[in-house]
């Protein structure tokens, strides 16, 4: 693991700002999913309260669980175990407390509709130690609130296993 891989990350309320200062830009909120435990919980909880009272419907187009996952195992934050399928349950887990916190900071619309839609899990690439299409096939293609999916090398996805946008 490198010394920069944001494991450790936490954002505060001033983090938010950022998102007052460019307009006309459209921004994805990013959770972190690859720090576990009590207080990277309510910290993922905390940051979806700021980021949903900072952002508009101008300014908001997708949250994001998680950023390159195939890489926990390799990066000692997941065990040589965890799998696709562990990787989608603990991704609906952690969705499922940040529509929560969404609800109680701003309001049911930020909870449902066109305002919890999700990028799926960026992979960083097709030779890590998970696979986006066996993640999709584990479970995560049955999420009605994944919209798009991103990939950092992973090139497109075929139509049949995924969403409406493709980032690459």
């Amino acid at each position: 693991m490198t010394a920069d891989y944001p494991t450790d990350l936490s954002i505060g309320p001033s983090y938010f700002e950022s998102y007052q200062t460019w307009p006309a830009v459209r921004f994805i909120h990013g959770f972190n999913l690859a720090k576990n435990g009590t207080n990277s919980a309510k910290s993922l909880t905390d940051s979806a309260a700021h980021a949903c009272k900072a952002l508009s419907k101008d300014s908001f187009l997708s949250w994001e669980m998680g950023n390159e996952p195939d890489l926990y195992k390799e990066q000692g934050v997941r065990p040589k175990s965890w799998g696709e399928a562990d990787l989608v349950k603990e991704w609906n887990i952690k969705v499922e407390s940040v529509k929560e916190a969404l609800k109680s900071a701003c309001g049911d619309d930020w909870a449902g509709g066109e305002r919890f839609k999700w990028v799926a899990p960026s992979f960083a690439g097709p030779k890590n130690s998970l696979d986006a299409v066996k993640t999709w096939k584990a479970g995560l293609d049955r999420s009605s609130t994944v919209a798009r999916f991103s990939s950092h090398k992973y090139g497109t996805l075929p139509s049949t296993v995924c969403c409406t946008d493709t980032y690459i």
